[in-house]
């Protein structure tokens, strides 16, 4: 028992720190706030325990701190799991972002972190719609509407944004269902066809870049495209993880250390596991072309229906 708590102390601490980390800088370190949420998505640390720790974070008074703090939770929102969002959704954490709204005075807080606390309850709210249990961030939201909260323009927030999956646990090997060893044979051949493509991908990009670096300087006048990105993730390396990810998932029916008898596994997992930093990317640049177009979008609208006014 001792030892079970001594682990967890351990895993929270290491959170604390990662958080802290995190959220020192005003720019947003999205490969780290990524490993965050996996962390909890993961369940090393109690949920309950992570939603505290970014509370009390929220609660610093550097207003570059509550922002990045805010940023990192709605990361660790979309990517941390059902048993995260409930947290989310309780009232210790929801009941904490109302008294920042309403503090007054030497306490009020700044005017961007208010904003960006609107922001996030809207869409947490939008996208959990119809979910019961988190039921009481559309009940918050209501709430600071009817108490007249100015939110920003309301924009169309998927329910899928709330990714609620979460790694499965861990079954007895007498509740194996039946037609495992067929199930075997599938997830090896499945293994051997998903690194069998990773290796082609590596021969095609090598000659890729042989037959770019044959034909540098041939022709001036031929029309010049521009490389694509080193950290765009390619159709086989997504396909890849996706099939990782079910693959893990149905060793939940194989008996206990079966992931440790199977080498390709691990081979496809180390594989996996380089792509880190580059979905990480990905991910950043994706986000910041969103919030770009979102900008344009609203510009866009609001030059139209100004000139359109005017002809009237």
């Amino acid at each position: 028992m001792m030892k079970g708590w001594w682990g967890s102390s351990a895993s929270n601490a290491r959170l604390d720190e990662q958080i802290e980390q995190a959220t020192g800088s005003s720019l947003e370190d999205i490969a780290l706030n990524l490993e965050i949420s996996d962390t909890i998505r993961s369940k090393t640390v109690q949920p309950k325990e992570a939603m505290r720790s970014l509370r009390k974070r929220i609660g610093n008074k550097n207003p570059n701190t509550q922002l990045s703090t805010l940023n990192l939770t709605d990361t660790c929102v979309k990517n941390g799991g059902q048993h995260f969002l409930v947290e989310i959704a309780s009232k210790e954490f929801m009941d904490n972002l109302t008294s920042l709204l309403k503090a007054a005075g030497p306490a009020a807080i700044n005017a961007e972190v208010r904003a960006k606390i609107l922001e996030l309850i809207q869409s947490w709210a939008t996208a959990s719609e119809g979910r019961y249990e988190l039921a009481y961030i559309g009940e918050v939201y209501k709430t600071l509407q009817r108490e007249g909260f100015q939110f920003p323009p309301r924009t169309t927030v998927a329910s899928s944004m709330l990714d609620s999956s979460a790694p499965p646990e861990w079954v007895d090997s007498d509740s194996k269902a039946k037609g495992v060893d067929d199930e075997d044979e599938d997830l090896k051949a499945a293994i051997a066809a998903s690194l069998a493509d990773m290796e082609e991908q590596k021969k095609k990009h090598a000659a890729a870049l042989k037959e770019q670096a044959a034909s540098v300087g041939a022709s001036s006048s031929a029309p010049f495209s521009l490389p694509k990105n080193d950290y765009e993730l390619t159709p086989v390396e997504a396909e890849n993880i996706n099939l990782f990810a079910t693959l893990v998932d149905r060793l939940q029916t194989q008996p206990p250390g079966t992931i440790l008898r199977e080498p390709q596994i691990q081979e496809l997992y180390d594989s996996i596991g380089t792509l880190r930093p580059k979905l990480a990317r990905t991910y950043g640049e994706t986000m910041s072309k969103h919030d770009t177009l979102l900008d344009l979008h609203a510009k866009l609208s609001t030059v139209v229906r100004y000139y359109d006014q005017q002809r009237c």
